[in-house]
């Protein structure tokens, strides 16, 4: 099919849903681990996995066509990337995959009604601060899922800000801390760190077992909450940590979370930004705006911002013009001072 614009293919484009089903599908069938198990015949496969022989074969030959894995002699193999990641077991294994995306399957396909609403479609799905035991498990999925990426870009963090060694014996406040991710690294750094951990209550046993984990637990303490309503106290903090946190708060919450840390950090106390940011005219990268639209589907005034609205706010608030730190796992890092 001949493309009908520069850089851009339609038929490629209506067909990118397919490979989000193939690599889900894969997952849940667990074909990367059977395969990294020696099992490399479509019949072994599909006996492992419990499927039919046709069924796997056309999966499995779906899967080639985008890059998972490899097919000599009618033999599969895995892709470094898929060993690397799609393995039970390995190192970066994106434990919990199959079943974010599903979820995330799920609210794109109501995109067109979100889009007509301006947010997130009304659905079963718990809402955000209430406890429940489907809400309680999505945190562990998602906590598993993003993980192994956001640790590496809290390890880029925490030597850009020179973590034990130019800044030490910091009293850290995690918002929307997670699995700690971005806050275990300062922890792993300097001994004498001390951090506060805030999110809601069915999502703290995640950060306990994620600091138990790596051996940080005793630098912690945990804060259960709305934090919309937690007082974080009044000059208590070094340095406030907003990592991936902003684009679920929406505009309005931002700004009103901003205000809560200023008073909350010390003079010359930092707040840090961690999140995903598109150019000042939303016209790239990729990945912030397709962000956008996922927190269009996914919550009620989600959405991504640029460095140009972070930064009019936070010096709105009364802190001084954020500076920036590259970071090479994604968007850079915002740094503003009280």
């Amino acid at each position: 099919m001949p493309s009908p614009g520069p850089g851009v293919d339609i038929g490629e484009v209506g067909w990118g849903f397919a490979r989000t089903r193939l690599l889900l599908s894969g997952l849940e069938l667990n074909v990367f681990t059977h395969i990294a198990n020696g099992r490399t015949q479509p019949w072994e496969i599909a006996q492992a996995a419990r499927t039919s022989n046709r069924g796997i074969r056309i999966l499995l030959d779906g899967l080639v066509a985008v890059g998972l894995l490899t097919k000599t002699e009618g033999h599969y193999g895995l892709t470094d990337e898929a060993r690397a990641q799609l393995v039970e077991g390995a190192p970066g294994y994106r434990q919990g995959q199959a079943q974010h995306l599903e979820h995330l399957w799920q609210g794109w396909s109501r995109l067109t009604e979100a889009v007509k609403l301006g947010h997130r479609p009304p659905d079963p799905l718990p809402v955000p601060g209430q406890a429940t035991v489907e809400e309680e498990d999505r945190a562990w999925t998602v906590a598993e899922s993003i993980f192994p990426t956001s640790y590496r870009g809290g390890q880029v963090l925490a030597d850009r800000l020179r973590i034990g060694r130019a800044l030490s014996g910091l009293r850290v406040v995690d918002v929307g801390a997670g699995t700690c991710a971005y806050s275990i690294p300062i922890a792993e750094r300097d001994a004498s760190s001390r951090i506060t951990a805030v999110d809601f209550p069915q999502v703290l046993p995640v950060a306990r077992a994620y600091t138990g984990k790596y051996g940080v637990a005793s630098q912690y303490k945990f804060l259960g909450g709305d934090l919309r309503m937690l007082d974080f106290g009044k000059e208590e903090h070094n340095l406030a940590l907003c990592a991936n946190i902003c684009h679920s708060e929406g505009a309005a919450n931002t700004k009103r979370l901003f205000a809560k840390l200023f008073a909350a950090l010390v003079r010359d106390g930092r707040i840090v930004i961690v999140d995903t940011i598109p150019n000042d005219e939303r016209t790239g990268p990729t990945y912030p705006l397709l962000f956008a639209v996922n927190m269009l589907v996914m919550s009620q005034q989600g959405d991504t911002f640029t460095l140009a609205e972070y930064a009019a706010w936070l010096q709105e608030t009364g802190f001084r013009a954020p500076t920036t730190l590259d970071n090479p796992e994604g968007s850079p890092f915002i740094v503003a001072q009280k």
